[in-house]
């Protein structure tokens, strides 16, 4: 079975264009031809993403 690549570019279009742009997911779905349960769930993953690696960050004194 092959598995799913993630789309790291179109993730971090999904968190400019709600953050940013202030685009609902509905509008962000049909950008990208996908639910807006799949756009939730994208945006909420690269959200935590990102705080982790900040916490990383604040771990290892990067960024201080």
């Amino acid at each position: 079975m092959k598995r799913a690549v993630r789309d790291y570019k179109r993730d971090k279009e999904i968190l400019w264009l709600r953050n940013n742009k202030g685009w609902t997911f509905v509008k962000i779905a049909q950008k990208y031809d996908i639910t807006k349960g799949r756009v939730r769930v994208i945006y909420n993953r690269i959200v935590e993403d990102r705080k982790k690696e900040e916490e990383s960050n604040k771990q290892m004194g990067i960024g201080a």
